[in-house]
């Protein structure tokens, strides 16, 4: 069967969406499309020294702080220096967008509220600076549980590897205005061990004195 996809029948259709690009046609032709598929996922070791990060690093269970809640622990050993998560950001040009109002029925119904906004649960989980409008939302499903301990932290969080993230190093130079227009994931960061960490310690990180 012969067919002619462009790009925007790409994005308009799932079928030509699952399609490798254009300029492997003839290899899937050879291979299929699932052999193809799998040998493109096959990456080396050294590949992968270079480009990953373990998906299972941690194990999770009840924090060693008191009222912490959960928290997160080492499954491996984890040595000095060494990546150990990554934590993609989702970037919220302006952090006035996680206001909520109140519902007016509430207040229509007598409730003295004090306030007639609150903020949504999710800008405690967000990172940024006191003094700027834009917040960082990491997404994950660890990064939000690692607890923090100024004196015991053993782990630090910073700016991502291009060749193992989406962080664009570029991106750090823009201002807000630029990041109002970007839809998708411009920075990274990831969590890197302050020293040697042995399996079942607690991941611990300062978040700094403002929080």
């Amino acid at each position: 069967a012969t067919f002619v996809a462009d790009e925007k029948n790409t994005w308009q259709s799932s079928v030509f969406a699952a399609l490798p690009p254009k300029e492997d046609y003839q290899q899937m032709g050879k291979l299929g499309l699932k052999e193809l598929k799998r040998s493109q996922m096959t990456r080396s070791q050294e590949w992968l020294d270079k480009h990953a990060l373990c998906a299972d690093n941690f194990n999770f269970g009840l924090s060693t702080l008191p009222k912490a809640g959960h928290g997160v622990f080492a499954s491996r050993f984890l040595s000095e220096g060494s990546a150990i998560l990554p934590v993609p950001l989702i970037h919220i040009p302006e952090r006035s967008a996680l206001t909520m109002r109140q519902p007016r029925k509430l207040i229509d119904m007598g409730y003295k509220l004090e306030k007639f906004t609150r903020q949504q649960l999710l800008l405690n989980y967000c990172l940024g600076h006191a003094e700027s409008t834009m917040v960082l939302s990491p997404y994950g499903p660890v990064f939000s549980l690692i607890n923090h301990n100024q004196t015991r932290a053993n782990v630090r969080l910073q700016w991502a590897k291009p060749e193992r993230s989406s962080h664009i190093p570029q991106a750090l130079e823009k201002d807000v205005e630029w990041f109002k227009n970007e839809k998708g994931t411009r920075l990274g960061m990831e969590v890197v061990a302050l020293r040697d960490i042995e399996p079942g310690e607690e991941i611990l990180l300062d978040y700094g004195d403002e929080q």
